[in-house]
């Protein structure tokens, strides 16, 4: 649907409604771990954007193009773009925008082994959203990589009491992406316990994934989940996030 929105809105003369559904198609590129393809969009709406000068559009991007370089493993790349969209977007006074660029910030420090520093960016997150009555949309994001930092760290408890939240959020909101992200943290719990709970937690994963196009999940894992799923059928259309998704609840604290 959003080939068709860009196509309408480049014959109506709309260049910045152009610009919002080749960012929408950049982020499910990103989702499904077509990195360059992404990236190549994301930074022509991101050219559109700047010269609009709508700050708001240009910070959402460039937190994309973060979080879509963190996934390529080039993490000072990422970096870069992600403290410049969290300085807009402070910048903007948009403070659920904020705490999601942090939350990728925390993202990344997670896919990168950081594991405290990562629990402390959603640390920061989750005080920022005091503010506003909580992190919304982003709850199910914070909860996940918070339960990746704990694990990391050896606290299994604790991460699986924060995983389980993020699931549940994850599948209350609807977010089957966020919900097949889990999954794959989860399994990596399950693998460092022995329980055999990893195996549904995969099956799971790779049956959602594979509807959602995903052709690289070693692009879109933090931990060392096996790239070699068997991804289940595709359907034509994934969900894409962070502007149709509605405001949720506050992070609950372990």
């Amino acid at each position: 649907k959003y080939e068709r929105g860009r196509d309408r809105s480049t014959r109506a003369g709309d260049v910045v409604g152009a610009a919002v559904a080749t960012m929408n198609i950049a982020e499910i590129l990103s989702d499904q771990g077509r990195l360059e393809e992404a990236t190549s969009l994301a930074r022509d709406a991101l050219n559109v954007f700047r010269a609009a000068r709508y700050r708001e559009l240009t910070a959402l991007v460039t937190s994309m193009l973060g979080r879509t370089a963190s996934r390529a493993r080039r993490q000072v790349e990422a970096e870069e773009y992600l403290e410049d969209a969290l300085r807009l977007a402070e910048e903007g006074g948009n403070h659920l925008l904020e705490v999601g660029v942090i939350g990728l910030m925390a993202e990344d420090l997670a896919r990168h082994g950081e594991a405290a520093a990562a629990r402390e960016r959603v640390a920061d997150a989750a005080r920022r959203a005091v503010q506003i009555g909580g992190p919304g949309v982003h709850e199910a994001l914070l909860e996940r990589v918070r339960g990746s930092a704990l694990l990391r760290l050896g606290e299994l408890d604790a991460a699986e009491r924060v995983l389980d939240r993020s699931l549940g959020k994850a599948r209350e909101s609807g977010l089957s992406y966020e919900v097949a992200l889990t999954l794959l943290v989860r399994a990596d719990l399950g693998r460092i316990r022995n329980d055999g709970s990893d195996v549904e937690a995969n099956a799971e994963a790779a049956e959602i994934l594979g509807r959602l196009g995903v052709v690289a999940v070693d692009a879109i894992a933090l931990g060392p989940t096996a790239g070699d799923l068997a991804l289940g059928p595709r359907v034509a259309e994934t969900e894409v996030g962070l502007l149709d998704r509605q405001l949720a609840a506050p992070v609950a604290e372990v």
